[in-house]
This record gives C-alpha cells, sequence and structure tokens, in this order.
C-alpha cells in the first residue's frame, strides 16, 4: 500500500513537472517580431512592512524608488515590457508577487531590496540565487529576515506539501542555471562602477523566489545601516548607476536568450 502511494506521487509529480517545464521561460525565447521580453520587478517590502531601517529611510521606499526608476529606464528604449509587483507604499505577501509573475509567464523576475546589519561598517552590492542550502552565514540571515514577512505556502493543505516542495525543488534545478547566468552578469558589470560586499554572488531559500518557473535573482542595493551607503542610495547618480547597470546586464543576458534588436 505504501508502495502504491509512493509509485502514485512520483506519476504525479512526473506529469505535473513535464507541464510546467514543458511550458517554462527558462530556454532561449524565440525571437518575435513582435513580442519584448517581459521583465517583472519586484520592489521588497512596503505598506505595513518597511524591511531595513536606516538613519532617515526605509527599505520600502528606498526599493519603489528603483523598481520606478529600472522600469522607466527599460522602457525607454521599447526593448522590453516591464511590469512592477508594487507601484505604491502597498504591502503585498510574497505568494502574492509570485503569481503575478506566474500570471504574466515573465521572463525574468528581478526582487529589489536594501539590508541593514550591527556591524554599521558592512556595505555594498550584492546578487542572490535561490539555493536551499545558504551558501555562508550571512546569506542565510537575510534569507530568514525576508522569509519572514509570511508563509509563501500557507494556503496550501498539510497533505499537498509535500509534493509542492518537491515540484518546487525540481523546477528550481531547472531555472538554477539561467538565474546564475544571469548573477554572474550582475556581479561582473556591478564590480567595474560599483562597491560590492565580499562574495557578491549568495545563496539562500528566499520564498519570493521559489515557486518561479523563470530566472530569478534578488539585488541586495547596499546597507542602509551604514550612512554613508544609505546616503549614496538616494543620490540621482548613484541611482543612475545602479539603474543603468541592471539594463546593461539584461542587454547582455537576453543577447544570448533572446535578440531585442529584432524588435520593432
Amino acid at each position: 500500500m505504501e508502495y502504491n502511494i509512493k509509485l502514485i506521487k512520483s506519476l504525479f509529480i512526473s506529469i505535473i513537472l513535464s507541464f510546467i517545464l514543458g511550458n517554462s521561460k527558462t530556454t532561449p525565447v524565440l525571437a518575435s517580431k513582435n513580442y519584448r521580453p517581459i521583465v517583472v520587478v519586484d520592489a521588497g517590502h512596503g505598506g505595513k512592512d518597511p524591511g531595513a531601517v536606516g538613519q532617515f529611510s526605509y527599505e520600502k521606499d528606498v526599493t519603489l524608488a528603483y523598481a520606478k526608476l529600472l522600469k522607466r529606464v527599460l522602457e525607454r528604449k521599447k526593448r522590453y515590457k516591464v511590469v512592477l509587483t508594487r507601484s505604491e507604499d502597498k504591502y503585498l505577501p510574497l505568494q502574492t508577487r509570485i503569481k503575478k509573475a506566474q500570471q504574466l509567464r515573465s521572463d525574468i523576475f528581478i526582487s529589489l531590496h536594501a539590508d541593514a546589519h550591527e556591524n554599521y561598517s558592512m556595505r555594498g552590492i550584492s546578487v542572490y540565487t535561490l539555493s536551499e542550502k545558504a551558501s555562508d552565514k550571512e546569506a542565510a540571515r537575510l534569507a530568514s529576515v525576508e522569509n519572514n514577512v509570511d508563509y509563501t505556502f500557507k494556503n496550501f493543505k498539510k497533505e499537498h506539501r509535500e509534493i509542492k516542495e518537491t515540484l518546487i525543488a525540481l523546477l528550481s534545478r531547472n531555472t538554477g542555471n539561467a538565474s546564475a547566468e544571469f548573477a554572474h552578469l550582475l556581479v561582473r558589470m556591478f564590480g567595474q562602477k560599483l562597491p560590492l560586499l565580499n562574495n557578491t554572488h549568495r545563496f539562500a531559500g528566499f520564498r519570493v523566489l521559489k515557486g518561479l518557473d523563470t530566472p530569478a535573482v534578488l539585488i541586495e542595493l547596499g546597507y542602509l545601516s551604514n550612512d554613508e551607503e544609505e546616503l549614496l542610495l538616494h543620490t540621482e547618480n548613484y541611482q543612475m548607476l545602479i539603474v543603468g547597470t541592471i539594463e546593461r546586464a539584461l542587454d547582455k543576458y537576453f543577447s544570448k536568450h533572446f535578440n531585442p534588436a529584432r524588435i520593432n
């Protein structure tokens, strides 16, 4: 009996996974005359959830400002269709953010955040991709903080959670390589002009990156607990430097997986 149940579960997972992977956008997107890659930009936190707190700013406001600027910059050349998970100071559960990207069948998902640390000297940009095992203690700490906002799959019945988590684990392998490729591009390009956190590309189990059938990264823009960096994050030149770098990384990534130049 137990064997039959396991067999049924395995078959169910195989069927669902085949369907998901068959519809996944992790493979190169075929260039189309009228198609623009869909970029979902997620401004972390919002509303009742302020996120990290600096001397004069909240993470939720910093991420929203950068998300709006990134949308404007990316859409000016009409190469991308950019959708924000939130465009105002509003609380969104993590699952709602994920669902939005899924419904849009996004080509890439970028979640923007800013951090704070008891070590006020810590500063620099970092890029995270999904992994069940954290790359280091700092990555584990950050994932724990971000994940405590809510529980992504709280609406799923307990008996279905095992199947859901298995599917996520398998799907993560499929999107992991593409996510890592984009993360490496970001790190290399950020490093040319911007201060980086040590071990810039890190891995952790961020729930906002789970359940996505598309490449996904979480960018920590810097540390609000560092007075100098908090000031920098609010300057126009620094904002354009960060956003411009993300744009160049996207152009490079989609030059391989998609050809925006063919779009009218």
